[in-house]
């Protein structure tokens, strides 16, 4: 239980830090502000930020309820990541801030029913290697507050 304590702790963090920093764009540098390696927009950050852990989440619910995804051979994050910025090419920022709200709350929920043991059964992930349903979470917290930190680097020099 102290684990998932842990677990909830880090994913309030990396949300909140992650909050801190959009909350000093401006509607304009939502669009023009580029972030981190990737050469995105602060917004197409936020649409990758949800739709990955909305993926992560999928796949770690798989892996609890029994039934674990595989990774294509032939998977490329690059190219999966820009589809999937792609596909959220044509909503607001208000729309995607909802969504990784939303995902978020989903993500906590599943960390408050998933037992001890489901924390423990392998899943994928297309970077960390091997993994656990455990290991998905800490992986979401990672993922979130290296991207605030792009955001905040950003930030800085405007």
């Amino acid at each position: 239980m102290a684990d998932k304590e842990k677990l909830r702790a880090s994913l309030e963090r990396s949300m909140v830090r992650y909050h801190e920093a959009a909350a000093q764009l401006s509607d304009e540098e939502w669009n023009t502000l580029i972030t981190g390696e990737e050469g995105w927009v602060a917004r197409d950050m936020l649409g990758h930020l949800m739709s990955a852990e909305r993926g992560m989440i999928f796949n770690a619910k798989r892996s609890a309820a029994g039934q674990p995804p595989t990774m294509p051979d032939d998977f490329d994050l690059h190219r999966y990541n820009q589809g999937q910025a792609r596909k959220q090419a044509d909503k607001s920022v208000a729309q995607l801030q909802a969504e990784l709200d939303a995902v978020r709350a989903a993500t906590l929920s599943f960390l408050d029913e998933v037992s001890d043991e489901q924390m423990a059964f392998p899943t994928v992930h297309p970077v960390v290697k091997p993994i656990t349903v455990g290991g998905i979470f800490k992986v979401i917290a990672i993922h979130q507050t290296q991207h605030a930190e792009e955001l905040e680097k950003a930030l800085v020099k405007k």
